[in-house]
C-alpha cells in the first residue's frame, strides 16, 4: 500500500509520460525539414487525378484578350541637329 500523495503523484508521472510520448511522436513530423516529399507523414496537396497533367495558363481554346496600345498624350518631334563641319 501506498500513502494517496505517493498514488497522485505516481498517476500523474504516468500521465505526463503518455503526454509526453505523444508530442514527441507529434513533432517528429516537423523536426527535418529537409524531409523529401516522398517521405512526409503529411501531404501537402490531394491529387484527385494524379494521370491527368495539367499546363499552366488558361485552357486551350479559351478566347484570348489583347490589352489595347495605349494612345500618347503628348506628340514630339524628334530635334534637328546640325552636322559637324570636320
Amino acid at each position: 500500500m501506498t500513502c494517496p500523495d505517493c498514488a497522485r503523484l505516481l498517476e500523474e508521472v504516468r500521465r505526463l509520460t503518455q503526454e509526453n510520448a505523444e508530442l514527441r511522436r507529434r513533432f517528429a513530423a516537423y523536426e527535418n525539414a529537409y524531409t523529401p516529399p516522398s517521405q512526409r507523414a503529411y501531404q501537402t496537396r490531394i491529387h484527385t487525378n494524379s494521370s491527368a497533367r495539367r499546363y499552366p495558363g488558361r485552357p486551350r481554346g479559351h478566347p484570348g484578350r489583347t490589352r489595347p496600345r495605349p494612345r500618347p498624350d503628348v506628340v514630339k518631334s524628334p530635334e534637328r541637329r546640325e552636322r559637324c563641319k570636320g
